[in-house]
């Protein structure tokens, strides 16, 4: 979890310096031509890039282009991810498609209800880290008049990890509840929702 947060902090730390040059930059254009420089805000959904509720930066490299990071919380843990999106509109509005990468810090000794070869019994776990690759595709409209923006997302997201859980108090979990954790563990269909502040915006003629 330290190691996560370190991580976080250093991405951060990345988009902050990047966004202050894209600033320096954008002083220097015509405010008709401009876009926002830089996107701060929430999202939630299921295996959503940000976990069950996160918040997440979005730092454009281009009109059409942009790259983000994000920190949330999930039932597999903590979950931070990496993207790049591209727009077929321009100022990051419109249609757009997506990839990245997230990881989830997993959970140790977690107790809970399962059911077992010989019955319902409580059973300790260690949810491992998983570390997935996703695609999606989204749908971005404005919000106000500062370039604040909402969207929606649907996609699909793959493990790259193997190891899911290990079973630390010995029983012998049934095939139906090792499909059901499996089904729970991150991956597979995504579907968020979001909303974000623009920053530096000025509106476009």
């Amino acid at each position: 979890m330290r190691n996560i947060n370190i991580h976080f902090c250093l991405l951060v730390i990345l988009l902050a310096c990047s966004y202050g040059t894209l600033r320096a930059q954008n002083n220097m254009v015509p405010a008709s031509k401009s876009c926002p420089v830089f996107y701060l805000g929430a999202s939630t959904g299921i295996n959503n890039s940000a976990g069950l509720f996160g918040i997440n930066a979005d730092l454009p490299i281009s009109a059409k282009v942009s790259i983000g990071a994000g920190v949330g919380a999930s039932f597999w843990g903590n979950k931070t991810f990496l993207d790049a999106t591209y727009y077929f509109r321009q100022c990051h509005r419109g249609w757009a498609v997506g990839a990245g990468v997230t990881r989830n810090s997993g959970m140790t000794d977690t107790r809970r209800k399962l059911h077992t070869t010989t019955g319902t019994e409580t059973v300790t776990l260690d949810l491992k880290p998983k570390t997935n690759v996703f695609i999606a595709g989204y749908r971005f409209w404005s919000t106000g008049k500062r370039g604040n923006r909402i969207y929606l997302m649907l996609g699909w997201s793959a493990g790259v990890t193997n190891t899911k859980y290990v079973v630390r108090s010995g029983q012998q979990l049934t095939n139906d509840q090792r499909n059901r954790i499996d089904a729970f563990s991150p991956g597979g269909l995504v579907i968020g929702a979001g909303f974000n502040f623009a920053f530096n915006s000025r509106k476009n003629n």
